[in-house]
């Protein structure tokens, strides 16, 4: 009876192995083997895997349930035995690995296959820009990072004055595994201007780095302020972000240079429309800007630490003109002196500014465009002297002004934007001697003089839109 339960556990076990080694699913290459028996690690980059499996004759299902893994396979044409699958894995953009499981399978048998992705290597910041107030001290920087190795900081000054120290980094030592951390600065007193230090972090055997800026407040304004603007682009910064702080300012003169990023910082010292405050008149402005230069561009100077400003839309700025739009709509500013290099006032660069009273046209001007003090209802005096380079005035440049008190329209200006003088107007002075045809003339006030060249009084008398003026004087 023995012999014969032996003979019947024998017959099993070798049928047994007969259906294992009838039903497999093994790799064609040592490595796919490898991946099938230990599983699959694949760095954070999207990737692609093709896993080349042997099997019985007919096909074989996959299964994964994970979003960011994709499951092909290739019919088995060639060889009935034998047939591709292609994995492909999207990249990792979070800070913790992940994994899945993928299930290979025919009727018979069924292989796992545990796909684990690295998270990328990273430090992030909390913030691109951390402000810090102009008192200095100790603070901390919060950072994000997923790196090995130690944190390293580099400082970058834009002088050099080293007013910032890194201290070290602060970890949090209850959950070693917690991926956020903090930087640890002590900063000097500030008793200038705003002021920056570019700050760059690597780790230690990581290829992973990581940049964002410090910028300590400025010392607290007075009513009058010189701010020098060695560098265009930095005024955002020379300012800070403290509105308030800003708004102790009552006159400011600029040097230096601005650029499209530096008037759309000027716009700080501005509200924006009657909306924006009841009584913007509790925060007057007179800007001197006789000595700057306004320069093309609209980058940052500290764009090499990573910097960029936070505000909402930037100005597009030329070589020596005052931009489009630079200045429209500051209800609260109350007088300004233009650059005295400027070339060309652009599109509604200073118009609806309801409390401007006055303003003097730099000689170097040529081109004011169109619509440039447009809305201006206080602006009763305009300065063009007769050594002006103006020679193109742009449609509605003046329109909806004062009315203008006097103007004069030097011998240089050829371009009237197709006759189009829409200028409310008490006084004019013009220097032609024939008087050019308008399509849009002037809107002369009761009682207005127009003071015209030696000989010409007849020919503006004659000639329509110049005739408007009821008086017409004649000068040597």
């Amino acid at each position: 009876m023995k012999k014969i339960a032996y003979l019947l556990f024998f017959c099993l076990f070798a049928a047994c192995s007969n259906d294992e080694e009838q039903a497999y699913l093994i790799g064609t290459d040592r490595e796919t083997e490898a991946w099938l028996a230990n599983g699959l690690v694949a760095d954070a980059e999207a990737t692609t895997i093709v896993l080349g499996i042997k099997h019985l004759p007919g096909r074989i299902s996959t299964i994964c349930h994970e979003d960011w893994i994709e499951i092909s396979q290739h019919d088995p044409e060639v060889s009935p035995t034998t047939t591709d699958i292609v994995v492909k894995i999207s990249g990792n953009d979070g800070w913790e690995r992940r994994q899945a499981t993928l299930t290979i399978s025919t009727s018979e048998v069924a292989r796992k296959v545990v796909i684990t992705q690295r998270a990328k290597e990273r430090m992030q910041p909390k913030d691109a820009v951390s402000y810090i107030g102009n008192e200095g001290g100790e603070f901390p920087v919060d950072l994000k990072a997923n790196v090995p190795g130690e944190i390293k900081v580099s400082l970058s000054f834009d002088n050099d004055k080293e007013w910032l120290a890194f201290e070290g980094v602060i970890l949090d030592h209850l959950n070693p595994q917690n991926p956020e951390c903090g930087l640890h600065f002590k900063a000097l007193p500030n008793n200038g201007t705003g002021r920056i230090c570019g700050v760059k972090i690597t780790a230690e055997g990581s290829k992973a780095s990581t940049e964002f800026c410090i910028i300590q407040q400025p010392r607290q304004f007075n009513e009058e302020e010189t701010i020098n603007i060695e560098n265009a682009g930095t005024l955002d910064v020379l300012l800070g972000s403290d509105i308030n702080n800003i708004r102790n300012i009552r006159r400011v003169t600029l040097t230096g240079q601005m650029n499209g990023l530096d008037w759309t910082a000027l716009r700080r010292f501005f509200y924006k429309g009657v909306a924006a405050d009841p009584k913007p008149e509790q925060y007057p402005v007179v800007l001197d800007l006789a000595d700057v230069v306004s320069a093309y561009g609209d980058r940052s100077y500290y764009h090499s630490y990573g910097y960029k400003s936070e505000d909402a839309e930037f100005i597009v700025s030329n070589d020596y003109e005052i931009p489009d739009h630079a200045l429209e709509r500051c209800v609260n500013l109350m007088d300004i002196i233009l650059p005295k290099t400027t070339i060309k006032i652009g599109n509604s660069a200073l118009a609806n500014n309801k409390n401007l009273k006055a303003i003097s046209i730099p000689d170097n001007v040529e081109i004011i465009e169109y619509g440039a003090f447009q809305g201006c209802h206080e602006l009763s005096h305009v300065d063009i002297s007769d050594s002006s380079s103006l020679r193109r005035l742009g449609r509605y440049a003046f329109s909806g002004c004062g009315p203008i008190e006097f103007m004069n329209l030097p011998i240089s200006l050829t371009d009237t934007d197709g006759g189009h003088l829409s200028i409310p107007i008490k006084e004019m002075k013009v220097h032609w001697p024939v008087p050019p045809e308008l399509r849009v003339p002037p809107t002369v006030k009761e009682g207005g003089k127009l003071y015209v060249p030696k000989g010409s009084a007849s020919l503006y008398r004659e000639t329509a839109g110049w005739n408007r003026f009821p008086v017409i004087e004649e000068y040597e």
